[in-house]
């Protein structure tokens, strides 16, 4: 026995034992800690389950009580609501002014009569978010937008500044003249619905502007505005108005009232459409143009996100040669010196004689300060890439011009605690190439790499033969 006691790996082997055992008792002991403190890693690739900085810093900002009622199934299994319970763990253990309790409606048939509403359905696996006596639904169908991308962060965050905001700021998009329905532009109207906007139709032959409108939002038209509403505009602006403009296809000659409200602006539209010759700065087509988002506190979100931006079909800007003083015009979205704009309606997608060459403006952020009490000013932003709103244009560069047109409208409604929190992808985002990119892949995929392995083989079998 005594013999077994010194044996030498009697010894290392106890060693090892007690080693592995006081190991355990850490783990064991960290865990338990760990436990009490409620704490949980996100390892997930997006960090699909953690919050982001804007969600934190909105909740720093609340001061009130918040009760978050989900209407799960405790009978039922649901992947989705699993995702969802995740995320809402995180805002349970970012702000402990929220609670978080669940109300099954097999078990509380009731509970959802108090917030049924002939505009608002209540249904299992809702989220009702309140705050005094405000409160907002969260339906299942918005866990996910568009994209398949999960959006249940927006949503909560979202129906928090709602609930705790006392009203909501107006939109109103101009009609009449053969625009678009708002409802068309699905992304754009989501993101204004996150951020707590009342989206409004207006027709200024109808109607003056009424009195609550944060902005106007004016998009293409196949007929120009009268006088008479183009002036209505123009008063509207001078008076500290706000107003977002989209256009394509807007010539002098055709749109002479619209025109003027640009030209009040010191802006004037360039005729034609953008196109590109050099294949790294557009995808698939010359006219599907990938331009440069300029340093601007619009543009700041896309450019520190290395996000891209396009700019499909787009109409260039220039400054008009007399302004007014007092107008600071500052360029967002601007094209390469090796863009041109097709003139005399060329049909061509190459470059030709007499094509006016770049590099072009496609976007401006502008401030009026003519004023003689400086407190008032003027913002406006003008765009010739109308395409953005359009989310099945957008969605190829992952909803960077959705996050450029609501970064536009922040910026306008200064003050505003608009938010841009994107969707969560599951999968990964798109991944975005140039056609020169997609060229150079094509050449190392389908010559390059072949062609090694080709000549590496003929060197093994030139060996073997001579050997």
């Amino acid at each position: 026995m005594k013999k077994i006691f010194s044996d030498k790996r009697f010894k290392y082997g106890t060693y090892s034992t007690v080693i592995t055992l006081v190991i355990l008792a850490i783990l064991v002991a960290v865990n338990l800690v760990a436990g009490e403190f409620d704490y949980k890693i996100d390892l997930s690739e997006n960090s699909v389950f953690s919050l982001s900085d804007e969600t934190r810093q909105i909740l720093d900002q609340t001061d009130e009580e918040i009760n978050i009622y989900t209407l799960f199934s405790t009978k039922d299994s649901d992947a989705v609501v699993g995702r969802v319970e995740q995320v809402l763990d995180q805002y349970r253990l970012a702000d402990r002014k929220i609670n978080i309790e669940n109300k099954d409606l097999y078990l509380y048939p009731d509970f959802a009569g108090s917030y049924t509403t002939d505009e608002t359905t209540v249904s299992q696996n809702s989220i009702i978010v309140e705050s005094g006596e405000k409160y907002k639904v969260i339906s299942y169908s918005d866990y996910y937008d568009d994209s398949g991308n999960l959006s249940i962060e927006e949503n909560i965050t979202s129906a928090i500044q709602y609930v705790t905001n006392e009203a909501n700021p107006v939109i109103y998009f101009i009609t009449g003249h053969g625009e678009m329905d708002h409802t068309q532009f699905s992304g754009i109207s989501q993101e204004l619905r996150l951020n707590n906007y009342s989206a409004e139709s207006l027709n200024l032959l109808e109607s003056d502007i009424p009195e609550d409108c944060t902005m106007l939002f004016i998009t293409p038209c196949t007929k120009d505005y009268s006088a008479e509403e183009a002036q209505k505009v123009k008063d509207y602006l001078t008076n500290d108005g706000r107003a977002i403009i989209f256009i394509t296809s807007l010539t002098e000659d055709r749109f002479p009232n619209l025109c003027s409200v640009l030209a009040d602006y010191g802006v004037e539209p360039v005729s034609g459409y953008v196109m590109e010759s050099n294949e790294s700065n557009y995808i698939m087509y010359p006219v599907a143009v990938m331009p440069t988002a300029q340093q601007h506190e619009i543009t700041n979100n896309i450019i520190s996100n290395g996000y891209n931006l396009l700019a499909y079909m787009s109409q260039a800007l220039k400054e008009s040669d007399l302004q007014r003083q007092g107008l600071v015009i500052e360029p967002l979205i601007t094209t390469s010196d090796t863009s041109f704009v097709k003139s005399g309606g060329g049909q061509s997608m190459n470059k030709e004689a007499g094509d006016e060459s770049g590099p072009f403006d496609l976007a401006y952020a502008i401030t009026d300060s003519s004023y003689t009490d400086t407190k008032h000013t003027t913002k406006v932003v003008v765009s010739g890439c109308f395409y953005m709103l359009l989310s099945d244009y957008d969605s190829l560069v992952n909803g960077s011009g959705a996050t450029f047109v609501m970064d536009s409208v922040k910026w306008l409604d200064e003050g505003s605690s608009s938010i841009s929190i994107r969707s969560k992808s599951l999968t990964g985002e798109t991944l975005v190439i140039d056609d020169g990119d997609k060229t150079k892949i094509q050449v190392v995929s389908w010559a390059v790499i072949p062609g090694v392995l080709f000549l590496a083989g003929f060197g093994v079998w030139l060996k073997r033969r001579n050997g």
